[in-house]
């Protein structure tokens, strides 16, 4: 394998068709009905961001977290209140640069970026270990930050470490390059409802 400074990713993974994203979009809406928390939460951060109100951003994070990563919140049970404080000290911490990839795009990802994602990914882990962190990063920059969970890194033959998101982040990147995405549907987004019906639901082949 070579070097994940390399702006090409260097594991084969199998790009879907047009057709099968979007036949996961569907079966996505159809059998997870927690998907309108996602959007909800992108809308609280967004609100959050454009009132200089970190609070509520974090806010926005922690409630969908408490929802979708029940399996780690299960054995650590911190009320809302305290992730909600823990998410905000994140964001303050890392604030410069959270607001340069929300002004960004998954397709600008160059080996440029490797220092400034593997420190901020490191930083969001060490709280909220990987699935948290890439969540929480997601709904922080959602155009810029795609999500994983255990059994889509695992999909994608990358390690659920920093330097190993940033390898899944390329290969993303050139998926979506090279998959046509019909008007409506976000690429990212889109992409991880198929990651998860295929990899972490099994509801496709």
């Amino acid at each position: 394998m070579t070097s994940t400074t390399a702006t090409q990713p260097s594991l084969e993974i199998p790009v879907p068709s047009t057709e099968e994203v979007v036949q996961a979009h569907k079966l996505y809406q159809e059998r997870e009905p927690r998907w309108r928390d996602y959007w909800r939460a992108v809308e609280g951060v967004e609100d959050g961001f454009v009132a200089d109100n970190l609070a509520n951003a974090a806010l926005a994070i922690a409630t969908l977290l408490k929802s979708w990563h029940k399996e780690y919140f299960h054995w650590n049970p911190r009320t809302e209140g305290a992730l909600r404080a823990e998410i905000q000290q994140l964001i303050a911490e890392n604030l410069q640069t959270i607001q340069m990839f929300r002004a960004r795009s998954l397709a600008t990802l160059s080996k440029n970026d490797r220092g400034s994602v593997l420190k901020l990914f490191a930083s969001f882990q060490r709280t909220l270990r990987p699935v948290g962190a890439a969540k929480s990063l997601n709904l922080l920059a959602p155009q810029f930050f795609p999500l994983w969970d255990n059994s889509i890194s695992y999909g994608y033959g990358v390690i659920t470490e920093p330097h190993g998101y940033f390898l899944y982040m390329l290969l993303v990147k050139d998926q979506i390059a090279r998959i046509d995405f019909p008007d409506g549907l976000d690429p990212l987004k889109t992409l991880d409802e198929y990651n998860y019906c295929k990899y972490t639901k099994m509801w496709l082949p």
